[in-house]
């Protein structure tokens, strides 16, 4: 059975959702949407039309925050709409890659130095998915691990590759007879560029990140 990662870009208000309510990260993590929403939908309504008129006690901080909140409360209402309204942009596959950048990124099968060490890092929230719970970084997190992405190129990263000592440090895809230099260089090549295009993107919105294994 394959351990794939993944990663889902997330908005400040569904940052500030997870955090508040951490059971809420793998209901985004599986399905896209706060599945704790639903029960709070008729007070969010409420409030949104008082802020809207200038009542209530606040505003909300800008029109894009409101209409984030306006899409997660049309996706509690309708969790049809999650999957009709899917963002292929707001999450990326790494299959069975990212233990090998993570590798190549720090040296270390596990551990390693922020922001070097985001694959396997974050703040852990929420329930076990099956190899940990979901992991968030915040948006200064996603920033960092996008400049440290920027300057890294599909060659340099293929020169690390070293099977002999990634397979004895027990990198996952490297144990096995079947593996070779030349397939993790194919990876690298494939999988590399659509993280580091990824996360620049997720940092460019001011965007968290959440990752998990599955």
């Amino acid at each position: 059975m394959s351990m794939n990662a993944y990663i889902r870009c997330l908005s400040a208000f569904e940052i500030a959702a997870v955090k508040r309510n951490p059971a809420t990260a793998a209901s985004l993590a599986s399905t896209g949407t706060l599945g704790g929403l639903r029960a709070r939908v008729p007070n969010l309504l409420r409030n949104i039309g008082l802020l809207r008129q200038g009542g209530g006690n606040g505003v909300l901080a800008s029109p894009a925050l409101r209409r984030e909140l306006e899409r997660q409360i049309q996706q509690a209402n309708d969790p049809g709409a999650a999957a009709r309204d899917a963002d292929p942009a707001r999450v990326l596959d790494l299959h069975k890659s990212w233990h090998v950048l993570h590798y190549l990124f720090t040296g270390e099968a596990d551990g390693g130095t922020p922001p070097a060490d985001a694959l396997l890092g974050g703040r852990e929230l929420g329930p076990d998915m099956g190899y940990g719970p979901p992991r968030l970084h915040e948006p200064a997190a996603t920033a960092a691990f996008a400049r440290f992405l920027a300057p890294l190129t599909v060659a340099e990263l293929q020169r690390r590759i070293d099977i002999g000592r990634m397979s004895a440090a027990g990198v996952y895809c490297c144990d096995g007879e079947d593996d070779s230099a030349e397939d993790l260089e194919g990876d690298v090549a494939h999988y590399f560029p659509l993280l580091q295009n990824f996360v620049a993107e997720a940092a460019r919105n001011s965007n968290g990140l959440l990752m998990w294994l599955s």
